[in-house]
């Protein structure tokens, strides 16, 4: 995600208003810790099999004494691919799918609106890289309840350019 996103302003009746973006697209992997209430953010290349099980790996380094990690998730077409089932066969993962287009109930559906809402909506950033710099930013935040994954400290995560 990363064009921005016309939300409202006013403009007078015959006049056009041009809305500027840069190409670019910033992928979100997320979970929420129902016992801490925190955020886990993962920022992929892209969100597919092995991005999700990448996640999993992370989740299951921070929960390593738990038995059993449930997941909840929505319908994404990761979660059903062979190799996804694979890794979660044995693993102490099992998977709960929320109900088909019930995105009120999906709690990373409605952290990425709240995020719109704040980075995207009404903006435009000159670069990408300044995108992706806000973006980390929203998540490090220490007004919002999120971790990361990467378990890097804020200074690092900031210059976390182009390591991946």
């Amino acid at each position: 995600m990363f064009n921005s996103i016309a939300a409202g302003g006013w403009i007078r009746i015959g006049k056009d208003k041009e809305l500027k973006f840069t190409a670019g697209r910033l992928n979100i992997n997320g979970a929420f810790d129902i016992k801490t209430m925190s955020w886990g953010v993962d920022l992929p290349q892209s969100v597919n099999a092995q991005s999700t099980i990448t996640l999993f790996e992370k989740m299951e380094l921070i929960y390593i004494s738990s038995r059993k990690i449930y997941v909840i998730a929505d319908n994404a077409r990761c979660y059903g691919s062979k190799l996804v089932s694979e890794y979660l066969t044995g693993s102490k993962f099992e998977l709960i799918f929320l109900l088909a287009y019930s995105p009120k109930l999906n709690l990373t559906e409605r952290l990425l609106n709240f995020f719109k809402k704040k980075v995207l909506n009404n903006q435009y950033y000159e670069t990408y890289d300044t995108f992706v710099k806000l973006c980390k930013c929203f998540f490090l935040n220490d007004i919002f309840p999120f971790t990361l994954f990467c378990n890097r400290s804020r200074s690092e995560y900031e210059n976390w350019d182009n390591q991946e």
